[in-house]
């Protein structure tokens, strides 16, 4: 046990680590995933285009029901409302777009829907400057 719990731990981290891309338009673009209570799954991507950063949510969850859902963006609630997952889908898309102010910007999503489930997922976008552009991500159920 000692041994496998060193190769765990490196394995989480590597895990946890977000997706830094270009979007196709040039911008800036930060994907990150998280595993959520039980098999339910999240995906947060962020794009910065035109002024603003377009955030992207999608839950992953086996049973159809209404889920309530926060988008936070810069410690403001930048978004509260329903989701709903159809009984012949498995999962539900979000997208809305928020200022994009200068720095960085965080976004954390917060998911409650049936039987319990959360998802709690966050992702940070660098601005685009000379030394280059870069994303952070964070993750937990």
């Amino acid at each position: 046990m000692a041994r496998i719990l060193p190769i765990l731990l490196i394995c989480i981290a590597v895990a946890a680590v977000p997706a830094i891309a270009q979007g196709k338009d040039g911008g800036p673009e930060v994907r990150t995933s998280a595993r959520c209570s039980g098999t339910t799954t999240a995906d947060l991507r962020l794009r910065a285009r035109d002024g603003g950063i377009r955030i992207r949510l999608e839950i992953d969850h086996s049973r159809a029901g209404a889920w309530s859902v926060v988008l936070v963006h810069e410690r403001k609630v930048a978004w509260k409302g329903r989701a709903r997952i159809a009984a012949s889908r498995d999962s539900f898309e979000l997208e809305r777009t928020v200022p994009d102010y200068p720095g960085n910007d965080s976004v954390t999503a917060r998911a409650t829907g049936p039987r319990g489930a959360v998802c709690q997922i966050t992702a940070v976008i660098s601005d685009v400057s000379d030394d280059g552009d870069g994303a952070q991500g964070e993750h937990g159920g």
